[in-house]
C-alpha cells in the first residue's frame, strides 16, 4: 500500500498561477502559499508600485513572479495581459479572481449610495471577473488541470448584521453584497459550462479579516462569531492552496466559506 503523500497531493510545481489585486493584501497571502507550493505566480494589479513590490519580495524569497500593470475592467487590457502572461511563463494553470474596489462613498446605505458607485464597483468586483475568466479560459483548457477560484465573501451569502456597525464609521454597502453573490453564482456556471474543457471552477469565501478596523467593530464582529474573533490573512491560504491543487480535483462549482462559523448561526 502506499502512502498519500501531502506534498505531492498539493504539490504546484512547474504550474503558472494568475492572481488579480495580487498586490493587496489577501492577494499576496494567495501569491505566497501558491509560490510556496512550487508555482510560477503572475501578479495583476491596476497598482503598478504595490504589485512590484510583493514580486520584488517574492522573487527575493526564491519565487519565479512577475507584476502585470492592468485594470481588470478594460477588456483590452486584460486580453494583453493574458497574452502577455502566456508569453512569458509558456501557460496558465490557476486563476484566483481577487480584485475589488471601493468607491468613493463605500461607508454608505442602500439610500444613501450614489448609482456611480454602485457601477463602479460591479465592473471591477464583478465585471472584471468576468473578463479576466473569459481571457483565461483558452490558456486554462490548455492546461490539462485548470482551476479557477474566485474570491466571493460571507456577504455574497448573508446579510452584514447592522448591530457589528452601530457607533462606528464603517458599513458595508448593497453593491458589495450584490456583487459577490454575482460572482458565486457565476461560479457555478464556469463550473457546469466548462468541466468538459478540464476547467474547475469554485469559490472561496472569507469572513471578516482583522486588518487594522476600528476597536469597537474588531470586538463586535469577534462576539458574534462563533470562534470569537475576526480571521488571520494567513488563514485563507489553505483554501486557496486546496483549490488550486490536486487535493480538489473531483470538486467544482463549490464555494469553500472560511468565517470562522459566522454563517452557522
Amino acid at each position: 500500500m502506499n502512502l498519500i503523500r501531502p506534498q505531492e497531493l498539493f504539490a504546484l510545481s512547474g504550474r503558472v498561477a494568475a492572481i488579480t489585486g495580487g498586490g493587496g493584501n489577501l492577494g499576496t497571502v494567495y501569491a505566497r502559499v501558491l509560490a510556496g507550493a512550487g508555482a510560477k505566480i503572475a501578479l495583476i494589479d491596476v497598482r503598478r508600485e504595490s504589485a512590484s513590490q510583493v514580486a520584488s519580495d517574492l522573487s527575493a524569497a526564491g519565487a519565479d513572479v512577475e507584476a502585470f500593470h492592468c485594470d481588470i475592467a478594460d477588456a483590452a487590457a486584460v486580453e494583453a495581459c493574458f497574452r502577455a502572461i502566456g508569453a512569458r511563463f509558456g501557460g496558465l494553470d490557476v486563476l484566483v479572481n481577487n480584485a475589488a474596489g471601493k468607491s468613493a462613498h463605500w461607508f454608505s446605505d442602500l439610500e444613501a449610495l450614489p448609482l456611480e458607485d454602485w457601477n463602479e464597483i460591479l465592473e471591477i468586483n464583478l465585471t472584471g471577473a468576468f473578463i479576466c475568466t473569459k481571457a483565461a479560459i483558452p490558456l486554462l483548457r490548455s492546461s490539462g488541470h485548470g482551476s479557477i477560484i474566485n474570491i466571493g465573501s460571507t456577504y455574497g451569502i448573508v446579510s452584514p448584521d447592522p448591530r457589528v456597525y452601530e457607533g462606528t464609521r464603517l458599513q458595508t454597502p448593497p453593491v458589495y453584497m450584490a456583487s459577490k453573490g454575482g460572482l458565486i453564482a457565476m461560479t457555478r456556471y464556469v463550473a457546469v459550462y466548462h468541466a468538459s474543457d478540464g476547467i474547475r471552477c469554485n469559490a472561496v469565501s472569507p469572513g471578516g479579516v482583522e486588518a487594522g478596523q476600528e476597536r469597537l467593530f474588531i470586538e463586535r464582529y469577534s462576539a458574534r462569531a462563533p470562534l470569537g474573533r475576526m480571521a488571520r490573512a494567513e488563514e485563507m491560504a489553505g483554501a486557496i492552496l486546496y483549490l488550486a491543487s490536486d487535493a480538489s480535483s473531483y470538486m467544482t462549482g463549490h464555494n469553500l466559506v472560511v468565517d470562522g462559523g459566522w454563517t452557522a448561526w
